[in-house]
């Protein structure tokens, strides 16, 4: 096994327990979001009211990006981590080059490599653009819970700024799940460049090993 191929196994690995951990964060972001009351209490100061009510969630708001989030941690985790240790372990065996199946699920494994790549690319892209016009709309509307769209993230942290939450252990909920979407958020980055470098990786490391081949077999036919 060449320095390439380690490389390649260790990334892959590497990559399909990042993966995991981005499944789990998101599916933790989309359970709290769908499992919580339909509104919070807030200390009015000033108000005629000592508590007052206010809604959980926005009436717009934007959690396309979380779902594409979790496909996106999914998708890797099956296609590029359990179907590549498949496919790598396949290629290892003596009977690869004779065999039809092996070959298609390797290839079809570098494949979805190139895909996968793209795919994350793209969902780190959409997930940073639509936090950026949610902070916009913000700006230009101010928090208005009918006219302004929010994004989860953008909603809690306007939540957190703007009322005095109660009883504590709800703010404190409220912190503790603001910064697991910041993290799921934040670790696209790493899920995009470990994708990028397993993909170049397999496609590298591939060629090589094709060229080998392609050798070995030139040199028996010279000498037979």
């Amino acid at each position: 096994m060449g320095a390439l191929t380690i490389i390649l196994w260790i990334t892959v690995v590497v990559l399909t327990l990042d993966a995991a951990a981005e499944i789990g964060l998101v599916a933790a972001t989309i359970a709290w979001l769908n499992n919580h009351p339909s509104q919070l209490t807030y200390i009015n100061y000033g108000g005629p009211t000592y508590l007052r009510y206010w809604p959980f969630l926005p009436h717009i708001l934007w959690r396309n990006h979380v779902y594409l989030n979790i496909a996106v941690g999914a998708i890797i985790f099956v296609l590029i981590g359990v179907l590549g240790i498949a496919a790598l372990t396949l290629r290892k065996r003596q009977s690869f080059a004779s065999s039809t199946s092996s070959k298609i699920v390797y290839h079809l494994w570098l494949l979805f490599t190139l895909c996968s790549t793209a795919l994350t690319l793209a969902a780190l892209i959409y997930t940073y653009v639509l936090e950026h016009m949610a902070r916009n709309q913000l700006a230009a509307n101010g928090s208005s819970t009918y006219t302004t769209a929010y994004t989860p993230r953008t909603w809690f942290s306007e939540l957190l700024a703007e009322l005095y939450i109660r009883p504590a252990s709800e703010q404190l909920d409220i912190v503790n799940n603001l910064q697991i979407m910041e993290a799921w958020q934040i670790n696209l980055i790493p899920l995009f460049i470990l994708s990028f470098l397993v993909a170049t990786f397999a496609v590298v490391e591939a060629v090589i090993a094709r060229s080998k081949a392609n050798k070995l077999r030139s040199a028996r036919k010279i000498e037979g």
